[in-house]
């Protein structure tokens, strides 16, 4: 089941700038998880969510030459999941899975992001020069395999009651962070000649989950245009790019780290 609601609202501060707000909240209740194929209905789970963002933006001219926009945006978010039954897994391959899916607790987010960028134009040059910066606090307590699953290898070794392993994880599953991460760059269109164009731009990122600050991005393209007509453009680019650690890897590093959380297993 969804529900979902929004609000929006635009404001003139001046005769060029504008000023938007939007606020939206997307609520889901999810039910029978999990079911399906060789999974029974015993392990069947219930997953609920919320989910509120709220957004303000202004853009418009800053004199003759430049251009600024300008975005904020907000977010808080819960998820949690309940099981239907709560009893330890077992799993018979090519057969069936009974028993509990084993999913419990969930996590909660408060993240932010903010943003600004600059244009300017001056003769055959368009520049422009933003700044990002992204951050968030996260608290989790997520459970999964708390009771153990019980793997057969057959049918027939299910009937004589004789599992091939057992695994469980054991342990706290609490887990709370932060992040934060910032973006910087600076790009320059150039209109070498009429029918080409030449960009060029650097882009410099860091984040606090990571030791490693050294990471710069150079790029570079050009497009032309061969032909009076201009139906055909010719494009090629090279740069290097970097990519921000997703905040659910580093989550699961410090929920099993062999000492918070451990995953035991064993042949039976």
């Amino acid at each position: 089941m969804l529900f979902r609601s929004n609000a929006r609202a635009d404001l003139g501060l001046t005769p060029d700038h504008a000023l938007r707000a939007t606020f939206a909240r997307n609520t889901f209740n999810r039910r029978n998880l999990g079911v399906g194929g060789f999974n029974l209905a015993g392990t069947a789970y219930r997953q609920t969510s919320a989910d509120n963002t709220f957004r303000l933006s202004e853009n418009g001219p800053l004199g003759k030459r430049f251009f600024t926009e300008s975005r904020l945006q907000l977010r808080w978010a819960d998820t949690a999941s309940f099981s239907s039954v709560e009893a330890p897994t077992i799993r018979v391959n090519d057969a069936f899975t009974s028993g509990g899916a084993q999913q419990a607790g969930g996590d909660h987010r408060l993240e932010f992001e903010a943003a600004t960028d600059l244009d300017y134009v001056h003769g055959v040059h368009s520049m422009r020069a933003g700044l990002l910066l992204e951050g968030g606090r996260y608290r989790s307590d997520v459970s999964s395999n708390y009771l153990g699953t019980f793997t057969f290898a057959s049918l027939g070794d299910y009937l004589a009651g004789k599992p091939a392993s057992y695994t469980r994880r054991t342990g706290d599953p609490n887990v709370s962070y932060t992040n934060l991460q910032a973006g910087v760059y600076v790009q320059d269109d150039w209109r070498v000649h009429k029918s080409t164009l030449l960009s060029l731009g650097l882009r410099y990122e860091a984040q606090s989950l990571l030791k490693d600050q050294r990471n710069f991005s150079p790029r570079a393209s050009v497009s032309w245009v061969p032909f009076k007509d201009g139906k055909t453009t010719i494009r090629a680019g090279i740069g290097y790019f970097n990519d921000w650690l997703g905040t659910s890897t580093y989550e699961q590093t410090l929920r099993v780290d062999g000492f918070k959380q451990q995953i035991g297993r064993a042949h039976v």
